[in-house]
């Protein structure tokens, strides 16, 4: 391990100070090694006082943080190296993909940063998560072919591992069909050898990226303002030569996703940007007849989630909006709508 590299761990909060300072309470008591550390948590436009409420609460627990207007974040202050927690705050909401590129560009232009982490904020992270993800870039074999590492990702609430998808589908049909073909996520038995794996795809929820990659690929396109930039970014790394690496000894714990499907919940307006953004992903990604078979494969697939939204969630209006969402991503919308 390289003395002094410097990480930035990236956490987008909206409207959700809760789970923003449960994620803080460990993520302020990491083992960082010889690394240095730096947490960036950018504040998309809340409107429920996040900003004031999380500043209160790290002054109680004597941390010395600094807050930045998101007009300010290219005047790159030397004095915001010095401090543990640098908040920014964003005039409005830019969708996951903006608020994210926000705090990437910060620490990359006035941290130095030589890698970058990118935290969901409804997660927690076991003490040596950081460290056990950058130890994969200084493999011995693979080490300077990796563009991103990714940790195990388990349920918040049952402990069960969260699978790794590894094809460019989306997550429910994964689901429904990982019982039948098992490679479309990695192994159970992959997972206990805790080896460092190269897959095709990581968790969204966190993962650890060279700086030198953001470079080469760029940044989270926003023009998808929620779902699938992940996605889609983890496949433009792939593209560029790039390996994303999969740490199964470094884990944390992911609360939305299982809760939701055990519980039988589903957002409408997510459903929306979810198949919007699944045709706009196949947009970006894919040209001439690939594109047609993909398109294809995806208004297949829409019996399947109205099935999903009708027998198991129980709710006609998120299949309504999924579809409406569909249209609109073939009719070419992007950005912010609903």
């Amino acid at each position: 391990m390289k003395v002094g590299q410097r990480v930035s761990i990236v956490v987008l909060n909206w409207n959700n100070w809760r789970d923003t300072i449960f994620l803080f309470r460990r993520l302020l008591n990491i083992d960082c090694d010889k690394l240095t550390c730096f947490i960036v948590l950018v504040d998309n436009g809340s409107t429920d006082g996040s900003v004031d409420i999380i500043s209160k609460w790290l002054d109680n627990y004597g941390i010395n943080y600094s807050i930045i207007n998101e007009d300010d974040i290219k005047s790159c202050n030397e004095n915001n190296k010095k401090y543990r927690v640098v908040i920014i705050k964003n005039q409005n909401n830019y969708g996951y993909a903006g608020g994210m590129n926000r705090g990437v560009k910060f620490s990359l232009q006035c941290l130095g940063a030589d890698y970058v982490a990118l935290l969901n904020n409804d997660i927690s992270v076991n003490k040596d998560f950081l460290v056990t993800m950058y130890k994969a870039f200084n493999h011995i074999t693979t080490g300077k072919y990796i563009g991103i590492v990714g940790p195990r990702v388990l349920d918040f609430y049952t402990g069960v591992e969260v699978g790794q998808p590894q094809v460019y589908i989306p997550l429910p049909l994964i689901s429904f069909l990982q019982r039948f073909f098992r490679t479309l996520v990695v192994s159970s038995k992959a997972y206990r050898k805790h080896n460092y794996i190269s897959v095709n795809r990581l968790d969204g929820c966190c993962y650890l990226v060279m700086s030198k990659v953001f470079n080469d690929v760029g940044f989270l396109k926003e023009e998808y303002f929620m779902y699938w930039e992940d996605t889609d970014f983890f496949l433009r790394v792939k593209k560029k030569g790039y390996l994303l690496v999969f740490a199964p000894v470094s884990v944390v714990r992911h609360k939305i996703g299982g809760a939701n499907i055990r519980m039988r919940r589903i957002n409408p307006r997510a459903s929306y940007y979810f198949a919007r953004n699944m045709i706009n992903f196949i947009k970006f990604n894919y040209n001439n007849l690939e594109k047609y078979i993909v398109y294809l494969g995806a208004i297949l697939s829409l019996p399947v989630y109205l099935c999903i939204n009708l027998c198991y969630y129980r709710n006609i209006q998120a299949f309504k909006c999924f579809l409406f969402g569909f249209i609109k991503g073939i009719l070419g919308e992007t950005g912010k709508s609903i």
